[in-house]
Formats: structure tokens, C-alpha cells, sequence
């Protein structure tokens, strides 16, 4: 099988009021005195003006100069309004962003300057990168790129240095270029990068992630995490142009999913479709190489190529058959191909509920190809699946001498299997054991 690719500081803008013919002298509007830490400063499109104590009477017009200007830890209130610009956040501060607060790609945007940012292509709307804590809420971020543009480095919302990051009710709208295109970049969210060695912990709550062109959430690397609570992740798809994936947690890095909505990321390129070993498709929650314990639940993960995909062994620096994953009281629902593929690992299954309502293939398949470095051993109980047109549960394999045993063993689920053209499929007995009661 094909997987699919897992992926400025502005100036300052000085505040100068408008002259007028009568008088031909430009006033320069004093700007505000640098705030010490624990205090709150205001940006808004309003001209600034003293006391600086509002959205009425701001101190800065740029998000940007707010945060060079003044001492970590200010709270830099966002009014609403539209800021063109490109922001890079080197220390502990917190943003609350009013209700309709959006941040916005200029026309040209410029590559990113912070040590985090090791590629020198690299592009990002807000880069986050510092080793203390830092609160963005209420924020919207318009990643759109211009149309046709290809670069594979391109982030919304990007994060390194160790920070410790809280996003809370804010929205990702677009991520990458606009229209997308087949370019394999545009993330909306990124915590932490293997390849660069940036970590980053993340708490995100009540968010929403649309408009990407290749990924919603990224978490990846060693020591990378994230707790996602609420968040409504939204691909574009159907679309001819590239495989997207909703959330992915990859490379070392752990995550714990509840009460996500992951939607809409379905591949129809030529190259992409059922999992026939070579194909790529669209996912829902891919896990490619992660560390122990990720935990997705009570989720809605539906109407994407496939729901959810372990694959622990793909890409890690250290595979261990070991390495566990939880998958527990989610909804998988009309993911076209799979609802849920297991490759690798040790994964516990519980009261999950796959339905395919007669538009889904296969409910649980067992992925098994040589190229994988490690076995499988999945239990469950009390998961259902209903309306597959091919298989409730499917072992596939290309055969391979070096194919590592798979098992798969459900209790309390068979009477929960309904409307499948056929219970079970298993196309290599030898090495995949599926057993469901």
C-alpha cells in the first residue's frame, strides 16, 4: 500500500495618521509604552490612540509588533478585524483573539525567519516557537496560500521549541494553496517535526480545522504530544487533486483523541482508491510510527477513505510490537473503503460502531505486507459493523515469506454484525488469525 505523505516575522508597521492638505504635516501617533509581563495590550484596525486600553483606543495595529514590543507573558488582545501578516511568536504570551479576529496571509508571503523553522522554503501564517507556555483562543487563521502555489512547506499554524501550546475555540480556514492542487503541502495545525528535531505539546479544545490541502493536525516526532477535545477537522474531499489526512500522529510523537468530528477526506486521483496494496488513499486518524499509548474515543470519524489506520511500525525509530493504541466508543461511519485498518502493533478494540450503510467496503480490515516490521495483536469487544458491501472484518495480505503473524480476536461482536455481504474475508490463513464472537 501507498500511504499517503505525512508533510515572518513581519516588519513593524508604524503608526502614522493621515496628514491633511490644509495643514501638509503628518502626525505620528506616540506610540504605546511597552506593557510589563501579566499585563494586556490591545490591537485593532482602529487608529491608536491613548489611553491604549481598548479596542476603541488601541496601542498597535500588527499583531506582530505587539509581540516584539512587549515583555513575555503580556495577554495581547486581538479585536475584530482582518491583520495581513506573518507572525512569529518567540516567547510566553497569551493571544485572545475577539470573535471575528482573523489573521491573514499577505499576497506574497515570505519564508519564515525562527529557529524553528530549519527549511529555508519553509512558510508559515503563525509560528510558534518557544520552550514556555503559550494560550491562543478565539483566533481565526487564513492560511490561503495564492493559487498555484507548490511547496511542500507551508503551515498555518506551526510549532516548535518545546512549547507548551493551548488552542481554544480558534479556526484554521484554509492551509496551503487555494485552489488546492496536488503539491504535498498546506498543514492546518503542526505540534513538534522529527526530521528538524522541534518538540511541542499541545492542548486544543473546541477547535476547527477546514480548508487544508494535505493535513488537518500533524503531531509528530519524539516527545511531540497532543490532547485534542472537540475539534472538528474537515478535509475538501471528494477531490481529484491529493490525498488528505485528517489527524495524523506520527514519527515518536503520541496523541489522545475524544469527541473529535473527522470528515471529508476522500482521494479521487487515479492513483488513489481500495486498499489493493498499491493504491493511496485519504484518512480519517492515520498513525504512522507512533509512540505507546494514543487513544481515539468517542469520536465521529466518518466519510473519509478509511476512518482509522495503525500502522505502528511505518516510519518509527524504534518499532515495537508492543507499542499500544486504544480505539474505544467511536462512530466510523460511511468511511468508503475501511472503516478501521490495522497493520501493526498491539491495539485494543471496545465498542466501536462501524456502519457503511451500503456505501463502505470493509468495516475492519488486517493490512499485512512484508515491507511491514512488525506483527499484529488486536482484541476487542462489543464492536459492531453493519452494511459493508464486501467484508465486516478482512485479512489481507500480498503473501509475502517474510509476512509477520496478524491476529485479531473480538468477543461480544458477532451479534452486533449485521447487513455484511460477508462476515469475513481472510486471504492468508496461514498468517492472519481472525477470530469473532
Amino acid at each position: 500500500m501507498k500511504r499517503t505523505n505525512s508533510p515572518t516575522a513581519a516588519p513593524l508597521l508604524w503608526r502614522i495618521a493621515a496628514c491633511t492638505a490644509a495643514t501638509l504635516t503628518v502626525a505620528i501617533a506616540a506610540p504605546a509604552v511597552a506593557s510589563a509581563a501579566g499585563s494586556t495590550v490591545f490591537v485593532s484596525p482602529n487608529p491608536v490612540k491613548g489611553p491604549f486600553s481598548s479596542c476603541a483606543t488601541p496601542g498597535y495595529n500588527s499583531i506582530q509588533e505587539a509581540i516584539t514590543v512587549n515583555a513575555a507573558k503580556t495577554t495581547i488582545h486581538v479585536c475584530a478585524g482582518t491583520y495581513t501578516e506573518q507572525v512569529v511568536l518567540p516567547k510566553e504570551d497569551t493571544i485572545a483573539g475577539d470573535a471575528g479576529a482573523t489573521l491573514k496571509l499577505p499576497a506574497s508571503p515570505a519564508a519564515t525567519t525562527s529557529p524553528c523553522a530549519n527549511e529555508p522554503e519553509e512558510q508559515d501564517l503563525f509560528m510558534v516557537c518557544t520552550g514556555g507556555k503559550v494560550s491562543i483562543s478565539g483566533l481565526e487563521l487564513d492560511g490561503a496560500w495564492p493559487s498555484g502555489t507548490c511547496n511542500d512547506e507551508l503551515y498555518t499554524l506551526n510549532t516548535g521549541g518545546g512549547v507548551k501550546l493551548t488552542l481554544t475555540g480558534s479556526k484554521v480556514l484554509h492551509a496551503g494553496a487555494v485552489p488546492l492542487n496536488g503539491c504535498q503541502g498546506g498543514v492546518g495545525v503542526r505540534i513538534g517535526r522529527r526530521f528538524t528535531h522541534q518538540v511541542a505539546t499541545a492542548k486544543l479544545t473546541g477547535d476547527t480545522i477546514e480548508g487544508y490541502q494535505k493535513g488537518g493536525i500533524l503531531v509528530d516526532g519524539p516527545g511531540s504530544s497532543a490532547k485534542m477535545s472537540g475539534v472538528t477537522v474537515t478535509g475538501i474531499g471528494p477531490t481529484p487533486e491529493i490525498a488528505q489526512n485528517g489527524i495524523q500522529i506520527s514519527r515518536g510523537a503520541k496523541a489522545k483523541i475524544s469527541g473529535a468530528t473527522v470528515t471529508g477526506n476522500e482521494c479521487n486521483n487515479v492513483n488513489c482508491g481500495e486498499n489493493d496494496l498499491e493504491k493511496s488513499q485519504s484518512g480519517g486518524v492515520i498513525m504512522l510510527g507512533q509512540a505507546s499509548g494514543v487513544k481515539v474515543s468517542s469520536s465521529n470519524i466518518s466519510k473519509n477513505d478509511f476512518g482509522i489506520d495503525d500502522s505502528t511500525g511505518f516510519e518509527s525509530e524504534a518499532p515495537s510490537e508492543s507499542t499500544k493504541a486504544t480505539i474505544s466508543g467511536n462512530t466510523l461511519e460511511e468511511n468508503r473503503d475501511e472503516g478501521m485498518i490495522l497493520e501493526e502493533g498491539t491495539v485494543k478494540l471496545t465498542n466501536n460502531s462501524i456502519i457503511g450503510n451500503g456505501k463502505a467496503k470493509v468495516g475492519i480490515q488486517l493490512l499485512q505486507f512484508e515491507a511491514n516490521p512488525l506483527g499484529l495483536k488486536a482484541t476487542g469487544s462489543g464492536d459492531g459493523v453493519t452494511g459493508m458491501t464486501t467484508c465486516g472484518v478482512e485479512g489481507l495480505s500480498d503473501m509475502g515469506a517474510a509476512d509477520k503473524l496478524e491476529s485479531l480476536r473480538l468477543t461480544h461482536s458477532l451479534g452486533k454484525f449485521s447487513g455484511n455481504t460477508q462476515p469475513l474475508c481472510n486471504h492468508n490463513e496461514a498468517k492472519i488469525v481472525i477470530s469473532v464472537s
